[in-house]
């Protein structure tokens, strides 16, 4: 029989003795339920952020459509006006002139008339000079419109319901029709703006939803493709998409936001 030295007997003894001392350790853990999840593989949806920006619905320059002095500048930024409303007025004192002239000339005209109507009758003038008599009437009327459409054309009125977002002149600068006077929107829900590649306008179509991320909105918003112009443009080969925002007091002209657009789709494990 092999002999052990007393050292080797000492070290067996300590191996077995921390053998069981793991196993005991074992034994005395609690069980753990486990519980099995069936994984499955699915399509799920790519999404590409565009940017884009808040705009108005509609926005207008709003000028005069005669050329004269501002005397009455009566709309200024920030103001919310109505379809109709008086905005500013252009001196109309030398055309309330004309006017008088041409409404005496039309009195003139229409006692002529009436006179040789009464003689044409009796024969009294030939056709030919009751007709001269008459188409000075017509001009005469004809001359009296004008200066009136000239006289309500010097008062500017709000072509919609909105805001005034600038006030370009002032009263006692010169207004001509080129030259706007104000620059108005409407106050209406606004809309998101965005530039989408070549690469993604088939993925969208107007009803198409979207989610959009404004700044300083708390949670995505349900935004419905509104428009998508018909051409793209030259140089970026962009198309140009608004979307429509729902309600909410928040949103602002303005504002930046990106819009997530399908891209494709892509395999994954849930």
């Amino acid at each position: 029989m092999k002999a052990f030295s007393p050292w080797s007997l000492a070290l067996l003894l300590l191996v077995s003795c921390g053998s069981h001392d793991r196993l005991a350790e074992h034994e005395n853990l609690p069980t753990v339920d486990v519980k099995v999840t069936e994984v499955k593989l699915e399509i799920v949806p790519i999404f590409e952020q565009v940017v884009g920006t808040v705009t108005a619905r509609q926005q207008a320059n709003v000028a005069a459509k005669v050329s004269g002095r501002l005397v009455t500048m009566l709309a200024s930024a920030g103001k919310t006006v109505k379809k109709g409303e008086l905005l500013a007025e252009i001196e109309v004192n030398e055309t309330r002139a004309v006017l008088d002239r041409a409404q005496a000339a039309l009195a003139q005209a229409n006692k002529d008339f009436k006179r040789h109507q009464n003689l044409l009758a009796e024969a009294a003038v030939t056709q030919a000079e009751f007709d001269r008599i008459e188409a000075q009437q017509r001009m005469a009327l004809a001359s009296v419109q004008e200066v009136q459409s000239a006289l309500k054309n010097a008062s500017v009125m709000a072509p919609f319901d909105g805001v005034i977002i600038r006030k370009i002149h002032e009263e006692g600068d010169l207004a001509t029709p080129s030259q706007p006077l104000f620059v108005m929107e409407t106050v209406a829900t606004p809309q998101l703006e965005i530039s989408v590649p070549e690469s993604l306008i088939r993925k969208i179509e107007v009803g198409t939803m979207l989610l959009v991320d404004l700044t300083d909105t708390q949670a995505d918003l349900k935004c419905v493709v509104g428009q998508i112009t018909p051409s793209a443009e030259p140089a970026s080969h962009t198309y140009l998409v608004k979307l429509d925002l729902p309600e909410n007091a928040s949103i602002r002209v303005g504002q930046f936001g990106r819009a997530r657009v399908p891209r494709g789709e892509r395999k994954a494990f849930f």
